[in-house]
């Protein structure tokens, strides 16, 4: 469904999204990635605001026209290089600005952190552990089990 959303809103709009590689003659158009998608969560991915609205607007347009709704308080934008006050709205709404967000279990902004999470969570399943650990158990099939 989202695949057929994307393709129904950048009909017709093919130059919308950021530029992979710049255009080079007649013959060698300019590369665009207009949207990264897994299941139904969609990352947008513009040069400058502007089309990020365009963009915005065409896909939730897309989305009513098969009964789907964008649903606004979810929704986010983060900018990279791009100054100014600017906001983002979808069906009116302004949506919330972030500088970072969890994308298929990943923050993106900050692998630092990222890391830091990552190895959070192996500890706390490690620790869950716990009851294993103390059991009577060899110490074999524990360090195995680690």
């Amino acid at each position: 469904m989202v695949d057929y959303i994307m393709r129904t809103a950048t009909k017709g709009a093919e130059n919308l999204g950021l530029t992979i590689t710049k255009r080079q003659s007649r013959r060698f158009l300019a590369t665009y990635l207009t949207d990264t998608d897994f299941a139904d969560d969609i990352a947008l991915l513009l040069d400058n605001i502007e089309d990020a609205q365009t963009l915005l607007t065409l896909v939730v347009n897309a989305a009513n026209k098969v009964g789907l709704n964008i649903n606004e308080d979810k929704t986010e934008y983060m900018l990279y290089n791009i100054p100014g006050n600017t906001e983002l709205t979808a069906n009116g709404k302004p949506l919330k600005k972030v500088i970072d967000f969890k994308y298929l279990g990943s923050w993106v902004d900050n692998s630092a952190k990222d890391i830091k999470v990552r190895k959070a969570q192996a500890w706390t399943a490690t620790v869950k552990l716990d009851n294993i650990w103390k059991s009577n158990l060899p110490r074999r099939p524990k360090m195995q089990l680690l």
